[in-house]
Parts: C-alpha cells; sequence; structure tokens
C-alpha cells in the first residue's frame, strides 16, 4: 500500500523547505523528496557559502587598510582556504538545521529521485518507493547551466559548486560570464590577490542592473584591477600546461588568454527533465515550468515554485512562492507575488541592489521618467562605507504622477539601505517634486 499525503514536495531547497513548513503549520499531511541535501543549492553551493567568503573577505580587505584608516582587527582569517573550509562548514550546519526543523514538524523525508507517473502518484528511485499525493509541489531548483563548447572537469575548468571547494588559490581565474555570481567571486578572488579577467558577451556587466550602475560596475572592477572585456564571445577553452587556454573572439579578432583555472558562470538552467513532466504534458517555456500567480500548472493538482518556475532566481521568491502554493492548495486566497518589488542584491566590491523599474525599463515601456540621485553617505548605513563618500542611490520616478518606480542603490550596504526602498516601491509611494537633485 502506498504512503497517502495531502501534500508531496519534490525538492527540498527555498521553495521546497519553506512550502513543507507552511503546509505543516496548517495541518497538511507532507512529504519530501530530496535527491541531495536538504537546504537544496541556495544553502550549499549558492546564497549562504558564497556570502559568508564575502563577509569574511571583505573583513580581509578592510584589515588590510587598518593602517590608513586606524581600524582594529584581531584574530581574522586571512587565508581563502580557511574561509572556504568556514564557508562551508555554514552551509552544512545550515543545511543540518533545516532538516531538523522539518523532522520536528512532522515532515516525512524520502531520499531519492523522483518520478510523476501521474498527478497523484510518484516513484522514487533507487528504492522503488511509491507515494500518492492530493497534491504534488516541485519546487527541484536549478542547476549552473553548461556551455556547449566548454565542459567543465571540477579541476581546471569549474562552475561555482567547484568554486567552494578548491584545494589551493589559483594564481588566475579567467570567468566566463560577468553577471551576480561572476562578480562576486572576482570580488573574493581578487581580495587575495588572485589575477581575474571576466569575459562577457554582452555589452554590459552585472546586465540586469542599471545601466548607470554596470557602468559604475565596470569601473570600480577595473581600479581594483579586474580585467573586463565586453562584447566578446568564448569559442573554446583548452588545458594546457600552464593552465587552460581561452580562445574568444572580440570585435571579429581571434583572442587568446591563459589562466590557472577557468570559471564558467553563464546562468542557470531549470531542473525540470526526467522527472516525468513531458509525459503528464505540463507547459514548460525552455525547461521552466509555466505558473500562474496561484503557482498552479496546467495540470490538475500539480504546482511549482522556486528556480524552476524561471520567474526571479532568487531564495526569497522561491519561498514566497512555496507558501502561495501551499496556501493556495489549502482554499486560501494568497497574496500574489510581484515580482518587481522583490529586491535583488550583488554582494561585489562594492555592493548592488536594485528593486523595481531599471530606467532603461521605464522608458522602453513609454513611461516619462525622471531620476533623483543622491549619496550613499546621506542614508543610515553609508556613513561606515568604505571609501567613506562612495556610492549612490538612484530613484527612477514617473516624472508625470511622481510615483516611485525603481530604486538603484551602487555602494557599500546597498543590500541594508535597499530594504526601506523596496517598501516605498511596492507601496506605490510618491517622491515630492521639490525633492532635491530631480534630473528629467
Amino acid at each position: 500500500m502506498m504512503d497517502e499525503y495531502d501534500v508531496v514536495i519534490i525538492g527540498g531547497g527555498p521553495g521546497g523547505y519553506t512550502a513543507a513548513i507552511k503546509a505543516s503549520e496548517l495541518g497538511l499531511k507532507t512529504a519530501m523528496i530530496e535527491k541531495g541535501l536538504i537546504g537544496g543549492g541556495c544553502t550549499h553551493w549558492g546564497c549562504i557559502p558564497v556570502k559568508a567568503m564575502l563577509r569574511f573577505s571583505k573583513l580581509v580587505y578592510k584589515k588590510s587598510l587598518q593602517k590608513t584608516h586606524d581600524y582594529i582587527f584581531d584574530n581574522v582569517m586571512t587565508e581563502l582556504m580557511d574561509i572556504q573550509e568556514t564557508s562551508n562548514h555554514i552551509a552544512k550546519r545550515q543545511g543540518e538545521r533545516i532538516e531538523g526543523i522539518l523532522k520536528g514538524l512532522n515532515v516525512d523525508l524520502y531520499e531519492g529521485s523522483a518520478y510523476i507517473s501521474s498527478n497523484t502518484e510518484i516513484q522514487i528511485q533507487p528504492s522503488g518507493e511509491k507515494l500518492t499525493g492530493k497534491n504534488i509541489i516541485i519546487a527541484t531548483g536549478s542547476s549552473p547551466m553548461e556551455m556547449e563548447n566548454i565542459k567543465c572537469d571540477g579541476e581546471s575548468i569549474i562552475n561555482v559548486k567547484d568554486a567552494l571547494h578548491l584545494k589551493s588559490v589559483p594564481s588566475s581565474v579567467i570567468i566566463v560570464g560577468a553577471g551576480a555570481t561572476s562578480a562576486e567571486f572576482a570580488t573574493i578572488w581578487n581580495r587575495f590577490d588572485v589575477k581575474v579577467t571576466m569575459l562577457e558577451s554582452t555589452p554590459n556587466v552585472v546586465p540586469s542592473a542599471d545601466l548607470e550602475l554596470s557602468n559604475e560596475a565596470l569601473r570600480h572592477f577595473a581600479e581594483a584591477g579586474i580585467a573586463v572585456k565586453t562584447g566578446v564571445t568564448v569559442q573554446s577553452a583548452a588545458k594546457t600546461g600552464d593552465g587552460v587556454e581561452v580562445t574568444y573572439t572580440d570585435g571579429g579578432k581571434i583572442e587568446k588568454l591563459t589562466a590557472d583555472k577557468v570559471f564558467v558562470s553563464v546562468g542557470i538552467s531549470p531542473n525540470s527533465s526526467g522527472i516525468g513532466l513531458e509525459e503528464l504534458g505540463v507547459k514548460m517555456e525552455n525547461g521552466f515550468i509555466c505558473v500562474d500567480q496561484d503557482m498552479k500548472t496546467n495540470i490538475s493538482g500539480i504546482y511549482a515554485a522556486g528556480d524552476v518556475t524561471g520567474k526571479k532566481p532568487l531564495a526569497l521568491v522561491a519561498s514566497l512562492q512555496g507558501i502561495v502554493a501551499v496556501e493556495s492548495i489549502a482554499g486560501m486566497k494568497p497574496d500574489e507575488v510581484v515580482y518587481e518589488h522583490i529586491a535583488q542584491c550583488i554582494y561585489a566590491g562594492p555592493e548592488i541592489a536594485s528593486v523595481g523599474l531599471t530606467e532603461e525599463t521605464a522608458r522602453a515601456g513609454g513611461r516619462s521618467v525622471a531620476i533623483v540621485k543622491k549619496p550613499v553617505k546621506d542614508y543610515r548605513l553609508g556613513y561606515t562605507s568604505e571609501p567613506a563618500n562612495s556610492g549612490f542611490v538612484k530613484l527612477v520616478v514617473d516624472a508625470k504622477d511622481r510615483k516611485l518606480l525603481g530604486a538603484h542603490i551602487f555602494g557599500d550596504d546597498a543590500s541594508e539601505i535597499i530594504a526601506g526602498q523596496a517598501i516605498l516601491v511596492s507601496s506605490g509611494a510618491i517622491i515630492p517634486e521639490a525633492f532635491e537633485s530631480i534630473q528629467n
């Protein structure tokens, strides 16, 4: 006889474990199937360990400035390998904490790969167990996107998972891609005097950011000694006696670079294949599962949450989607997830934080736009920034009704300051016309 549940959740990342916690709180009999580690990519190779490494490396960076800024730091780890080990330990501990919470809430945990044979039945491999669920939530997350012409080997050519388990500090790294993860690892390695070169196919670094912040990030990368080449196409990466040779084209000209390691970070791919979705007829676009505002798919009783939906690859988004899915299953009326009201932070040096529309997307949408700019130091945490006067806050305002459309911050503490701006954007705050520094 198969075990029967009100909700069966496939995947134990932020979307999955948040959904499981909510389902248990609502009295629903809940099971979770996870083939890897509870906590998912965010806990084990994304948010938690990478941000821990950034935080520790920032302390090392500030320690190096203490002679000129009168800082006093004692017992600061100064070796990258020590920081890496500590960060991975933090991630492991967090995963164990989440697993303990789920067990304490009587969520049944199953280890293995799930295959959905119908909208109420799931098979688990390799055990062969079968579960029935009145509802199924797919929260299988994503994996680092692979390039057809460059294959990661885990040693010389690496992805973000490999980068968290290096055996030694590389002397030089070529980073393919210049998005959020690339910018963060470039910052970490640069703080430990690793020679870093970033190769980006688009015209801009951190291309999802407001263009003005992207340009400022490029300037700061150059000042820090990080080489950046945009608008290039990477053709291949081949191991040599000296490391890895990367061939790329720049303006039609073939160029070559050699480094100790190549770090590939060009986006994410949904973990949606091999679990029965095609056979069931679940609607997908480029592998991402299509959902409505209640996280329902086109198949009755099947929901999805997190990166696999392709909405916005953030842990907070996954968590919110997981809650919405469970509340919908429970017959409640969940709040709609407004994705543009959720802030995105890049913890590079300096930080970049954004919420709402960029200036470019606002103008492309036909809006008449006014820009308000103020230095970061004018905000609560800005006085602790390093250097003291660097960075700015940029507000994108509708020039007709003065409604705040977006906020974009460049500088130390940007990830802290953005919280207040996100509240203003989501509440439709009106910016007074007399507010200083307005630029049309």
